[in-house]
């Protein structure tokens, strides 16, 4: 599911596309503060690293998005070796390539796998694989009818 936010801001018109899914609280209310309805995609914040660079920000978002099979991958292979630092480390990184393109929901998801990775939960580690996958169709589904892809 995705949402359309159109905003003004010194006359200037602000869009923001976003997805829902099983987001944490905290970075719910953090994407909401930055002027979002709800969790997901940020462009603004996107392309206002960039410093409005459209084109680079296409080239970052398609690494990410070939790059992910590999890293959900990879998550998968260290839940089946329980190899608990390891997959701290894969949802680590997975969190800081999410954050790099905006994809606050994917991010959070991320975030958690890291936590309860930390804990030595791989059971919950477990559950929130198949999350992640699900926030990437959606991340996908999302930067398409936004025309990044």
């Amino acid at each position: 599911m995705w949402n359309l936010l159109v905003s003004e801001d010194n006359g200037k018109a602000t869009v923001r596309f976003a997805v829902t899914a099983h987001a944490m609280s905290g970075d719910r209310d953090r994407c909401i503060r930055e002027g979002m309805n709800e969790v997901g995609f940020d462009s603004e914040a996107l392309l206002k690293r960039l410093m409005g660079d459209r084109q680079l920000a296409g080239i970052i978002i398609k690494g990410f998005l070939e790059d992910f099979p590999s890293q959900l991958d990879q998550l998968r292979k260290r839940l089946v070796e329980a190899d608990i630092l390891g997959a701290r480390m894969q949802a680590h990184t997975l969190k800081g390539s999410a954050a790099t393109v905006s994809a606050c929901s994917l991010r959070a998801i991320a975030a958690e796998m890291e936590r309860v990775a930390e804990a030595g939960e791989l059971d919950q580690f477990g559950t929130l694989l198949p999350r992640a996958a699900e926030e990437f169709e959606r991340l996908k589904s999302t930067l398409e009818h936004a025309g990044w892809l």
